[in-house]
This record gives structure tokens, C-alpha cells and sequence, in this order.
């Protein structure tokens, strides 16, 4: 199964250990038991890698981990290539066995990061997406998970766990949830030791439309203001030449020289700015059409919860 799947979406299974057998899983899905599912993920300056681990009942069926793609990714990140990387093995176990579940059914999403949880349980609750949504931080792992959230069609409850409980108490002690938490983080710290590999330029995930890719490095966060900064880049460079090499020649002018001068300089930042502000704009523009059809097949995770709703005719995407 993992086979046939893109090669940008078979990156995030390449590492994964199945530990039940075909016929386990099978008696597992019949009798309807818990699915629970708990990824995790780890980063430090540079790197970062994930891990999870789904159990059924109380068979573990499968495990995985992996790197995570980006320039400098942080936690967050890890944390949501984990989930995503679990939610889409789960999706290739529901094709090979042609399962559902009941909407009636309690099923679990298990994570130690609270800003992840809430923005995903958040997000599958929406209808509608706006185009601007599409320039938050790691929105194309979003994307992928939310995308796989609603392919599955799979009721879940979201349950934050305290990271790390094993420092404290022993595994043995903790709850089902902790232990599987555990487990997940141990999973991410291995890979973390196993490969030394920065990956800055992310792989295109085909939810996410567009990646933008600055000084050959993906931007994923702080969209905006790293293409502010980009576009404006050539003209501090000529600036920075500019006063460098001409410090020592205006040392010995008159106060009303240094004056003009600094006039010019104001003019020059001045013009920069409005420069740097146009290209961002059109740049904006390009990008924000390009990821804009995300809107008609995620679910939304609006930018602002409170906004009025206003109904049309138009059909809006189902969640």
C-alpha cells in the first residue's frame, strides 16, 4: 500500500514497523475496539524528527518516526509531521481492510502539544477556509493532516497528555495514554540520534499547492515578513556598501553636509520601503492564489473564529 502512494505523501511512511498481523488487525476493527493513536516530536537547532505508535484495544499495531523537512523546524512542526505521518498509515490500514466506524464510536488522538491540538480540533469543525489562512506558520503539514482527518471519516476525541512523565514516575504507573505518550517520544528521540541529516527544502506536499523556497531553504512560518525581508535584502546590501566605504570621506564634512546627507538616507530608506512593500504585496498576491483552491476540500481553520457567517447558494466543503 505504501507503494502506491505519491511520492511526495510516501515520505512520511518510509519508517514504519507494523506490529500486528493481518488477522489481529482484522479482529481488533470487527469488535469495534478503542482506536488510539499517539505521536510526538522533538527538535533542536536545525533537526527535528517525530514518532507514534497506534494501538487498538489493547493491541499495538503499528509504530513509525521520521525526519522533519524545514529550515530550522521547531517543535510544532515535529509535532505535526507526526500526526500526519500516523493519521495517513491509519488511512492506508482503512484501505487495505475497508473498515469505518460508527459515529457513536470513541476513538483518540493523543498529544503532549497543546497549541497543535487545539488548532486541528479547531479546524475540522469549520466549513470554510479563507485563502489567507493558507500563509500561517506550517500550514502545509496542516493541510495534509486536515485532509486525512476528513478522508478517514473517523470521529475522534483530542486528549493532551504532560510530556516526559517517565521522568517522574514510572512507566508502569502512568496511564494508558501517558504510556503510549512515552513511548512516541522515545521513538522521536531515537530517530533524532539515528540521522544527522538537515533537510531545509521541504517536500511539496500536494495539499499545500505551493512552497515558498527562499536562499534555497523552504519558508514555512512567517510567511510575510521572510518575503519582506527578501525583497528588500538587495537594497540594505547596497545601503550597508554605501555608508561602509563612504564613512571615512564624510568624517571631515561640515555638520550641513553630515545634515544632507542623513536627509538622503531617510529619502533612500524611504524608497526602499515602498519597494519592498509593492513586491510584497504582488508576491502575497501570487502565493495566496496559488494555495487558494485549499479552501474547497480542507476544512476550515479560519482566521478569525467570531467573524459573521453570511449563507449563499454556493455548496461549502464538507467536513
Amino acid at each position: 500500500m505504501i507503494c502506491q502512494l505519491p511520492s511526495r505523501l510516501r515520505s512520511l511512511v518510509e519508517h514504519v514497523e507494523q506490529l500486528a498481523t493481518d488477522e489481529e488487525i482484522t479482529q481488533c476493527l470487527e469488535a469495534n475496539q478503542i482506536i488510539r493513536i499517539a505521536s510526538d516530536g522533538g527538535a533542536i537547532p536545525g533537526r527535528a524528527s517525530y514518532g507514534w505508535i497506534i494501538q487498538i484495544g489493547s493491541t499495538e499495531i503499528a509504530k513509525g518516526k521520521g525526519p522533519t523537512h524545514g529550515n530550522d523546524p521547531r517543535s510544532f512542526r515535529a509535532e505535526g509531521y507526526g500526526m500526519a505521518s500516523s493519521l495517513l498509515y491509519l488511512r492506508l490500514l482503512q484501505r487495505q481492510f475497508d473498515f469505518q466506524r460508527e459515529r457513536r464510536t470513541t476513538n483518540i488522538i493523543i498529544c503532549d502539544n497543546q497549541g497543535l491540538l487545539t488548532r486541528i480540533e479547531e479546524a475540522v469543525e469549520w466549513t470554510y477556509t479563507t485563502p489567507n489562512v493558507t500563509l500561517r506558520a506550517e500550514w502545509d503539514i496542516e493541510s495534509v493532516i486536515l485532509n486525512l482527518y476528513q478522508e478517514l471519516e473517523i470521529n475522534f476525541t483530542f486528549m493532551h497528555v504532560k510530556s516526559h512523565q517517565d521522568d517522574e514516575t514510572t512507566t508502569a504507573n502512568l496511564s494508558l495514554e501517558s504510556r503510549l505518550n512515552v513511548e512516541a517520544d522515545r521513538l522521536a528521540t531515537a530517530y533524532m540520534q539515528e540521522d544527522l541529516t538537515r533537510r531545509p527544502v521541504v517536500t511539496l506536499f500536494p495539499t499545500a499547492k505551493v512552497q515558498p523556497i527562499i536562499q534555497e531553504a523552504s519558508v514555512t512560518r512567517r510567511i510575510p515578513q521572510a518575503i519582506r525581508f527578501a525583497a528588500g535584502m538587495k537594497d540594505m546590501e547596497e545601503y550597508c556598501w554605501t555608508v561602509t566605504h563612504g564613512l571615512n570621506k564624510h568624517l571631515t564634512t561640515s555638520i550641513g553636509k553630515r545634515t544632507e546627507r542623513a536627509t538622503h538616507i531617510t529619502a533612500h530608506n524611504a524608497a526602499t520601503s515602498l519597494r519592498c512593500a509593492t513586491a510584497t504585496s504582488q508576491w502575497e498576491r501570487r502565493f495566496i492564489a496559488a494555495r487558494q483552491n485549499t479552501h474547497r476540500s480542507v476544512p476550515d481553520a479560519g482566521m478569525n473564529q467570531n467573524r459573521k457567517t453570511i449563507t449563499s447558494n454556493a455548496a461549502q466543503s464538507p467536513v
